[in-house]
C-alpha cells in the first residue's frame, strides 16, 4: 500500500510509490555514512539540525540525523503523515522546498514543524533509481536563514551522493536476484542432467537384460522342441547344452538387475556407506555394458579387491557414469582401451582415445564446455562431475592428456555428518 501525503496547496492527498523491501535492506553502515554527510552540512551551513527522513506506508522516520548537540530530533522516531509536514510537500511535489520564515507565511502557520519552532526549512526528495520515493534530506533552523545559489548547489551535491548509495543498493539487490535465478537455473540443469543420466543407465540396462533373456527364451523354446522329440532318441548332450544356456543367461540377467538395483538404490538415498571399491566399480561398468560395446571401449579394472572406501556410493556412481559418458565415450575411436586403477587415494581413468587439446583442458570442467562439439551433449556433464567430487565427495578432479588421457579423482574416506 502506498502512502498518501498532505501537500500544501493541494486539496486531495497525493499518493507516492515506495520500495519498502529495498528500504528494509539498508544496513547500519549506510546510516552511519549518511550521518557524517549531515554532520558536514551542519558545519558548513551553521544550522542546528540536518535530517534524512525515511518514508513508510503510515509515517515518516528520522532515519539519520546530524550528531551535534543542538539537534534535538530523536533518531528512528516515527511521526504521522497526512498532517502537512514540510517533508510531505517535498515528496508529494517531488521537488525542492525552501521555507525562509514559516512565521511570516500563513501557508505554513499550522504546520507541526512550526509548532516545534522549526521555522526555516530546506529539503530535497531522495529517490530510488526506479523512481520510487525513499524520503527526504533536509535542514531545519529555529531562526530565519537564507541560502546562496552556491550553497543550494552544494546541498544538491550532498543529496546526489546519498542517492548513489541507493543506486548501489538497488544494483546489489538486482545482482543478488540474478545470482539467485542463476542458482535456480543451475540446480534445474543439474537435475535435468541427472535425469538424463538415469535414462541413459536405464536404457543401457534394458539392452543388456534383453539380450540374455532373449537367448534364454530361445534356449527354452529349443528345450521344448527337444522334449517333444525325446522318443526319437535326441542326444543327452543337446539337453544339457540347452539347460546350461538357459541357466547362464538368466543368471547374467539377474546379475545385471542386481547391479542396477544397487546403483539405483544408492542414487536414491544420499548416505555415507563403506563400499568395496573394486566391486562397486564393476557394478557400475556392468550397468553400462551396452554403451561400452557400442563405443568399442575395452575396460580393464585394476583396483585391489581389498580396498574399502567410506563415501557416498550414489554420488560416486554418478561421477563414474558421467565421466564415462561425457569424458570417455565422446573420444572413443574404432577401438579404445580404458584402464581404471586406484593408488595414493586417487581413482584414475586412463584411456588411449582421442587426445584432448591443452586449451580445451583449461576449461574442461566449466559449464557448457565440450570435448567434442560434434557430439550432442549438454556441456554440463564434466562440470557436474567436478561439483559432485568437490562438494559432496570432498575431493578433487583433474585431467591430463598426452598420448594417453587421464582423469584423476582424489577420493577420501568421509566422516558421518
Amino acid at each position: 500500500m502506498n502512502p498518501k501525503l498532505k501537500v500544501r496547496g493541494k486539496e486531495e492527498r497525493v499518493e507516492v510509490k515506495l520500495n519498502e523491501p529495498l528500504a528494509n535492506a539498508l544496513e547500519k553502515e549506510i546510516a552511519d555514512k549518511w550521518q557524517e554527510i549531515l554532520d558536514l552540512a551542519v558545519q558548513m551551513y551553521g544550522i542546528p539540525a540536518a535530517l534524512i527522513m525515511k518514508l513508510h506506508e503510515d509515517d515518516l522516520e528520522i532515519y539519520a540525523k546530524s550528531s551535534n548537540e543542538e539537534n534535538f530530533f530523536v533518531k528512528n522516531k516515527h511521526t504521522s503523515i497526512g498532517v502537512g509536514h514540510y517533508c510531505e510537500t517535498v515528496l508529494g511535489n517531488d521537488d525542492m522546498l525552501f521555507v525562509k520564515d514559516a512565521n511570516e507565511d500563513p501557508f505554513w502557520e499550522d504546520s507541526p514543524d512550526v509548532k516545534a519552532n522549526m521555522i526555516n526549512y530546506l529539503g530535497l526528495p531522495l529517490k530510488w533509481p526506479g523512481g520510487e520515493s525513499f524520503g527526504t534530506m533536509c535542514m531545519l533552523d529555529s531562526e530565519v536563514n537564507d541560502y546562496t545559489k552556491e550553497q543550494i548547489e552544494l546541498f544538491v551535491a550532498l543529496k546526489n551522493n546519498i542517492e548513489k548509495d541507493l543506486t548501489l543498493l538497488d544494483s546489489h539487490e538486482k545482482l543478488q536476484d540474478s545470482l539467485d535465478e542463476l542458482q535456480k537455473t543451475h540446480d534445474l540443469l543439474i537435475e535435468h542432467e541427472k535425469n538424463h543420466l538415469t535414462n541413459k543407465l536405464v536404457s543401457s540396462i534394458s539392452h543388456e537384460i534383453s539380450t540374455p533373456l532373449h537367448v534364454a527364451l530361445t534356449a527354452a523354446e529349443y528345450l521344448d522342441y527337444v522334449i517333444e522329440k525325446l522318443d526319437e532318441k535326441v542326444p543327452l548332450d543337446k539337453l544339457q547344452e540347452g539347460t546350461s544356456l538357459v541357466h547362464k543367461n538368466i543368471e547374467e540377467a539377474a546379475n545385471l538387475i542386481k547391479s542396477f538395483k544397487k546403483i539405483a538404490s544408492d542414487q536414491g538415498h544420499q548416505r555415507i556407506d563403506v563400499i568395496n571399491l573394486n566391486l562397486y566399480i564393476k557394478h557400475v561398468i556392468s550397468g553400462l555394458k551396452y554403451d561400452i560395446r557400442k563405443y568399442n571401449l575395452h575396460v580393464d579394472t585394476r583396483v585391489d579387491e581389498n580396498i574399502l572406501i567410506k563415501t557416498y556410493p550414489g554420488t560416486l556412481s554418478q561421477v563414474i557414469i558421467e565421466l564415462l559418458i561425457h569424458g570417455i565415450f565422446t573420444r572413443c575411436g574404432e577401438e579404445t582401451h580404458l584402464s581404471i586403477y586406484y593408488e595414493d587415494n586417487k581413482l584414475i581413468f586412463e584411456d588411449d582415445g582421442m587426445e584432448i587439446d591443452s586449451e580445451v583442458i583449461k576449461d574442461l570442467f566449466k559449464p557448457f564446455s565440450e570435448i567434442d562439439v560434434s557430439k550432442e551433449t549438454s556441456g554440463l556433464g564434466l562440470a557436474i562431475v567436478k561439483e559432485m567430487v568437490e562438494k559432496i565427495l570432498l575431493g578433487k578432479i583433474s585431467c591430463t592428456s598426452n598420448e594417453k588421457t587421464q582423469f584423476i579423482i582424489e577420493i577420501h574416506n568421509l566422516e558421518e555428518a
